[in-house]
């Protein structure tokens, strides 16, 4: 019997001789091969299942690294997180006298890179130990910090000792210089506003008497310092004129360059008595020369020998006096004057040096009696009227990216180790 069926090919028109009784025997019938639609059942489970356990394993993963971090983030931020108040002081380091010219021009103090010590030394008493210790004796800061008794993550612990309050210090209270200037912010963090204005003002007064600390120490040792300078300056005065008595009581002369004078004029007259001698010596024998008599030659002759002896003593008298200026005479003089000098030159620079000193201890004393350095406040701690901490919403999407970042990243990884595998 013939049948005209479509084969399992599914190809249409075609006919084939279906055994029967009057049809002779075929000795095989060939079977059609598996089509693919079986194939695709066949491979269609084990396929589905692996790529549902590894979509699984992925969207755990987000779960537990992504999004269970931002729900518990979210939730302390939201629910737990007390609220912290901030109180703003500024102050600046200033010195009595006449301002410099890098004070005067912030641009060129920083550029030339001149600033004010002291503000430095502020900065770092403003980080330390000391300043905690003394800010707390003033304001009970373990009890105001650990005040929020359900947030542990941004409360002071209620036990926390010494260091834990430095290091919980440096969190909250933040301050920040413009570089030449001198000038000083600093940002006090609370739980309450009246509670950051309170540290605030307690790290104005403790910064106030560190500033008035070191101007008093200045003080002090720029008075100890003239003290000292004018104690030596009295001193080498006194040897100065220790000196000059024991030159003095050596010498016997109380004045030699008066001596010196009067010994000049005595040299100065007999030069100029020697001088009308020699002139009178010479009309003598030039009248001598013309009176030729026996009476007047004898006349003459006497006067001429009397003039002789006297400028004879005359001339011996000068020669003497010229010994006392550098000769070897006893009464030198020279050597006289020039120790003279040398002693009069010390107990002048000595007095001169007594006088600055003193000066300059009259100047300090009148530095020590004002106010040299103080501290000035241009912007005074008052009670915040909202908390501008801690930003939830900035906080949580950080949390959310750097958690995404990390489930990428460990995906990524093991993606690429399972294709290397």
């Amino acid at each position: 019997m013939v049948h005209s069926l479509a084969n399992r090919s599914g190809t249409p028109g075609t006919a084939r001789v279906l055994p029967g009784p009057h049809a002779p025997p075929s000795p095989f019938v060939p079977l059609a091969p598996p089509t693919p639609a079986k194939e695709k059942i066949r491979w269609a489970m084990p396929l589905a299942a692996h790529l549902h356990f590894r979509h699984a394993l992925l969207l755990l993963s987000f779960l537990a690294l992504v999004v269970l971090p931002t729900a518990m983030a979210g939730w302390y931020l939201y629910t737990r997180a007390s609220d912290r108040y901030v109180a703003h002081l500024g102050f600046a380091v200033r010195a009595e006298g006449k301002a410099a010219l890098s004070e005067g021009i912030p641009a060129l103090a920083a550029f030339s890179g001149t600033s004010s010590n002291d503000s430095a030394i502020l900065e770092e008493f403003l980080l330390s130990t000391s300043i905690v210790e003394k800010v707390g004796a003033r304001v009970p800061l373990l009890a105001l910090w650990s005040a929020p008794q359900n947030d542990p993550l941004f409360a002071l612990a209620p036990e926390a000792g010494l260091e834990d309050q430095v290091a919980y210090w440096r969190r909250m209270v933040r301050f920040s210089t413009r570089h030449g200037s001198g000038l000083i912010g600093v940002s006090v963090a609370a739980f309450s506003p009246g509670d950051a204005a309170l540290i605030a003002e307690a790290i104005r007064i403790e910064s106030a008497s560190l500033v008035n600390r070191l101007s008093q120490q200045a003080k002090e040792e720029a008075l100890r310092s003239s003290r000292e300078e004018s104690e030596r300056a009295a001193f080498r005065l006194r040897e100065a004129r220790k000196a000059m008595s024991a030159y003095r009581a050596e010498s016997r002369i109380i004045d030699p360059s008066a001596d010196v004078a009067s010994e000049m004029g005595v040299l100065a007259d007999l030069q100029q008595r020697l001088a009308e001698e020699t002139v009178t010596l010479a009309f003598l024998q030039s009248d001598a020369e013309s009176l030729r008599t026996a009476r007047n030659g004898d006349v003459s002759a006497a006067r001429i020998g009397q003039t002789k002896k006297r400028i004879a003593v005359l001339e011996a008298r000068i020669a003497a006096e010229r010994e006392k200026f550098g000769g070897v005479a006893s009464r030198d003089c020279a050597r006289i004057l020039a120790a003279f000098e040398a002693v009069s030159v010390d107990l002048e620079f000595a007095e001169q040096a007594y006088v600055a000193a003193l000066a300059a201890e009259e100047v300090a004393r009148a530095d020590a009696r004002r106010q040299a350095r103080y501290l000035a406040v241009y912007e005074e701690p008052i009670a915040p009227e909202s908390a501008i901490a801690p930003r939830r919403a900035l906080m949580l999407g950080l949390i959310f990216g750097a958690a995404f970042l990390l489930w990428a990243v460990i995906s990524l990884a093991a993606y690429g180790l399972r294709d290397r595998l």
